[in-house]
């Protein structure tokens, strides 16, 4: 039996998720048709809690559409890949910070496996930990991986920071990155890699690796209208009285100590944030159902050719945000926690992949090049992090899937593990991460995802056994 379905919204995605979990075992196995293209669509900020393929109640990843447009790949939104792909429930980022998280993902390796590089490409440390230096030259990247290949390769970067020296261009036949004054850089990025794709000659025989880099609901929170929608007002409540406007100034005063003087948000003022911050992500939901239809070849004024159902297609975040649920931060780049490191992640290519399915096993974001190194038959290396996650979609398995945990890092000071049920959380040297201690990580803590998602309660000394488990998958990078 194939786990098939069509989900509207809500409910339909918990029949799904039902259907994943009652009656996928009978499957045949992945479909013969190969992919031709990758479409690789990252994303900031973006919780994987707040979207609608992840039962948020709000639709913020869904576009209504007809039946009919979809089956034509019109009007396809994020939901609609989900419902279209594989869903993996829990895919954790290494990292809450762009650079980490995206050279795991662009090279299959845990960030304490890759060297970080100064401008004159002197290793500076071991691991790409956070969003200063870069990956060095020596890493070996997806795109350098399908440029030998013979695809053509382009990427479009949406976050100002990760120019050409940051490393991630490696392998990148076109690399373009919007401008630090640049007032709506995703957008740009859809504009940028239009007008590209519009010069691919038809004739040219050459596959297409392309790279999309969304920004996404990352602070401050003050999105902006498309068409004829606006997206400040999209979820805000109209008779709410408040003053949070998400922008950059009330966020750091929100953030601050209030020994510093920062402010305390009253319940309505975070629910207003949440709002804002709900309407960046259906936002950002807008600009990838634009590109899709350009990449699907539906606008009237395109040569006739579907690139999307010949294309393996990764959606993936970087990173969460806090929104306040501790330490008075709303944002990711301290946070260890799930709300920042649990993020989305759907593969989809309907010729090649089982039908839609949601997976529980705990995954991470440098699964993502091995996967597509063995979903194009390319020989990978073998790495201590990633691993491909074909021999999981398919069902019945081609080999079995063992779980394990999945590992994470703060700049290789404090260290978290997830099975998918538990949680640990390790922090030996009593790091704080924002340097002036407003933000409290404890020695050792560990949480049980299933009852207590927010984290909230640590439950180490009822669960020495657990405990012993998770802290021996962060024994090989100690």
């Amino acid at each position: 039996m194939r786990c098939t379905a069509r989900f509207a919204g809500l409910a339909g995605l918990a029949a799904l998720a039902l259907l994943a979990l009652l009656a996928c075992g009978g499957e045949r196995a992945r479909p013969g048709t190969p992919p031709k293209h990758v479409l690789l669509l990252t994303c900031a900020g973006i919780r994987a809690d707040h979207m609608s393929a992840y039962l948020y109640p709000r639709m913020t990843t869904r576009i209504e559409a007809l039946p009919e447009q979809r089956e034509r790949g019109e009007n396809l939104a994020l939901d609609d890949l989900a419902e279209q792909g594989v869903v993996f429930w829990n895919a954790y980022s290494p990292r809450a910070a762009d650079l980490p998280a995206l050279a795991s993902l662009l090279t299959g390796r845990a960030p304490l496996e890759l060297d970080a590089v100064d401008a004159n490409g002197a290793v500076t440390a071991p691991g790409v930990l956070g969003d200063d230096g870069a990956l060095a030259d020596t890493a070996d990247t997806l795109a350098e991986r399908f440029a030998r290949a013979g695809f053509r390769t382009a990427a479009f970067v949406a976050n100002a920071e990760l120019v050409l020296d940051k490393g991630l261009a490696q392998g990148f036949a076109h690399y373009w990155v919007v401008e630090a004054s640049d007032a709506d850089p995703d957008y740009a990025i859809v504009k940028q890699s239009t007008a590209w794709l519009h010069a691919q000659g038809p004739d040219d025989p050459r596959p297409l690796f392309v790279w999309l880099h969304f920004t996404g609901p990352r602070a401050p929170w003050e999105p902006s209208p498309l068409g004829n929608v606006d997206y400040a007002k999209l979820f805000a409540d109209p008779d709410a009285t408040t003053a949070a406007n998400g922008s950059r100034a009330w966020i750091d005063a929100a953030q601050a100590p209030v020994s510093a003087g920062g402010a305390s948000p009253g319940a309505f003022d975070l629910e207003r944030v949440v709002a804002l911050y709900d309407g960046e992500i259906a936002r950002v939901n807008w600009l990838v159902r634009l590109f899709l239809q350009l990449w699907a070849g539906k606008f009237a004024d395109q040569q006739p050719r579907d690139l999307l159902k010949d294309s393996a297609l990764v959606f993936a975040g970087t990173h969460g945000q806090e929104l306040y649920q501790r330490n008075r931060w709303l944002e990711a780049e301290r946070s260890v926690w799930s709300s920042s490191l649990r993020v989305p992640l759907v593969l989809r290519h309907p010729g090649s992949l089982t039908g839609a399915r949601v997976l529980d096993a705990p995954v991470e974001l440098a699964d993502v090049a091995p996967t597509l190194l063995e979903w194009f038959a390319l020989e990978g290396r073998p790495t201590d992090a990633g691993r491909s996650l074909l021999a999981l979609t398919d069902a019945p398995p081609r080999t079995r899937w063992i779980e394990r945990a999945v590992v994470g890092t703060w700049r290789a000071s404090i260290r978290t593990a997830t099975d998918g049920r538990w949680r640990l959380v390790s922090n030996p040297n009593g790091v704080d991460p924002s340097g002036d201690g407003s933000w409290g990580v404890p020695a050792l803590a560990l949480y049980d995802l299933e009852r207590d998602p927010l984290e909230r309660n640590d439950v180490a000394a009822a669960h020495p056994d657990v405990v012993a488990r998770l802290r021996a998958a962060l024994a090989p990078a100690d």
